[in-house]
């Protein structure tokens, strides 16, 4: 009825092959810092995109367009394997402008770009092979991007195989040391990963480890989205109860790229997590920017969905069976839907207890800015914040059609055509007990709540300003559509 159901991943090119004579290729790469061209030392990860662009007159063009990066990008060497060595800018130029890079002759089979930052590191930025003239990126090929299995999606059957694969792709670069050392179920990870191919899958033969920070393993571990894969880097695969409550924080970036979630729980899966975070990331034909959850999402502490799009769920997509409790200081900020659901979007049998946090800044071009509750979703809001996010169409706070519960919280300074703070559909079903829902706007009805006629609504703190008014703690369905402009006010 109000979106199109697929399984959160839209079509996807998972690996670039070949590329036709005079192609554009954007490649956002992010990989060790170089002391030379031909020999690696770990310092720091930068993460700038430049598109190459072969031209017929023995010439390329390279222009810096995209990355985290760009704004600290002061110069960049492009060095090419047949000796030519070009420095960017040239003198007067502007170094976002395109350079072109002569000598680029029949012999040139690779070339490399290292930045020059403002902190006073120099990275390599982009590596590329070329074939018949023709810039290619080949993220299955090893180098920076590491690719789960060969062939095709070959899964590991212990943890020691997924350690061994980590290792074997790292010394390609690294030859003298490791990034991964498991002891026990305890997977010590060194440096970021730029994840190719295929996602890292987690599935029972690998449920029991876990990353952490014993053998001197990072606190904190970034999974970033290499050029030319748009799938997922993290899948905890059905029947895998994964439990990830304490050691090494993760951080799924997308680097504004892809065409699915960042992180995919299937069916029958759980994933116990302390504290992770999902941000710039796109799926924007698909369902769940950050995440796609059709299993059990726990978050004990602290959750982050930022900055990431998609059709349905800019954030977060629960599916039917999907469920996701967040409590603490997790926040759901900045996400947008180019359909319904900003910030989540709770499909059928979906359900969300909220405990804390915050879902704040997130837009939707049609319904439900914050949250879209669709038929048969349940939403039970005890605690946290909805601000702040908007709506095109109806309810910038909440868009329910499913059953909504309010024990405590707040929805403040939402926006929306009808129903700034909540929009109640005609089938949906709302029960609200301890919650200021205040400071909200409208364009046209009900700056605070909206309800269609046939929906139902509990709670005298609502109904009270119903016409006709109704002062018991009793289940009301209007029949006629109610706007409630009014603060709503907080019964303690």
């Amino acid at each position: 009825m109000h979106k199109k159901k697929d399984n959160g991943v839209s079509p996807v090119i998972a690996t670039i092959l070949l590329i036709s004579l005079s192609v554009v290729l954007v490649a956002i790469v992010s990989v060790s810092v170089m002391s030379g061209i031909s020999s690696f030392s770990t310092i720091d990860t930068k993460i700038v995109g430049f598109t190459v662009v072969v031209n017929d007159n023995e010439t390329a063009t390279v222009t810096p367009v995209s990355g985290k990066d760009l704004p600290y990008l002061q110069s960049y060497m492009v060095y090419l394997d047949n000796g030519h060595i070009q420095s960017v800018p040239d003198s007067g130029s502007s170094v976002l402008s395109g350079a072109i890079i002569t000598d680029f002759d029949n012999n040139v089979t690779h070339i490399n770009i290292a930045g020059n930052f403002t902190d006073g590191i120099t990275a390599l930025v982009f590596s590329g092979k070329v074939i018949n003239k023709t810039v290619v990126y080949d993220p299955s090929g090893g180098g920076q991007y590491f690719t789960m299995g060969t062939n095709g999606s070959v899964e590991f059957t212990s943890p020691e195989d997924l350690e061994s694969a980590l290792n074997d792709w790292w010394h390609v670069l690294h030859p003298d040391s490791d990034i991964a050392y498991l002891q026990g179920n305890q997977l010590a990870l060194y440096d970021d990963i730029t994840i190719g191919k295929e996602p890292l899958t987690i599935n029972q033969d690998l449920e029991m480890m876990y990353p952490n920070t014993n053998s001197g393993g990072l606190s904190q571990i970034t999974f970033y989205r290499a050029p030319g894969y748009d799938g997922p880097l993290l899948v905890i695969e059905s029947g895998a109860h994964v439990d990830w409550n304490s050691g090494t924080l993760l951080t799924l970036d997308g680097n504004g790229d892809g065409d699915a979630p960042l992180m995919v729980i299937e069916d029958g899966a759980s994933f116990n997590v302390a504290t992770i975070t999902m941000i710039n990331n796109t799926n924007p034909d698909g369902n769940g920017g950050g995440i796609y959850n059709a299993g059990a999402l726990t978050v004990q502490s602290t959750l982050i969905v930022a900055n990431n799009i998609a059709k349905y769920g800019g954030g977060i997509f629960l599916d039917t069976g999907g469920s996701l409790t967040i409590s603490g200081s997790s926040s759901i900020t900045g996400n947008s839907a180019t359909a319904n659901g900003g910030g989540i979007f709770l499909d059928t049998g979906g359900s969300l207890t909220m405990n804390g946090g915050s879902i704040t800044g997130n837009s939707a071009t049609a319904n439900g800015g914050g949250i879209f509750l669709d038929t048969g979703g349940s939403l039970t809001m005890s605690g946290g914040s909805i601000t702040a996010n908007s709506a095109t169409e109806n309810g910038g706070g909440i868009f329910n059609v499913g059953s909504l519960t309010l024990n405590s919280g707040s929805i403040l300074s939402n926006a929306a055509k009808n129903g700034g703070g909540i929009y109640n559909s005609d089938e949906g079903t709302l029960s609200y007990y301890n919650i200021p829902i205040s400071g909200n706007s409208a364009t046209e009805l009900g700056d605070n709540y909206y309800a269609e006629a046939g929906s139902t609504t509990t709670g005298n703190g609502i109904t009270s300003q119903f016409t006709p008014a109704v002062w018991s703690q009793q289940s009301v369905t209007p029949t006629t559509d109610q706007a409630i402009d009014d603060d709503l006010p907080s019964w303690s």
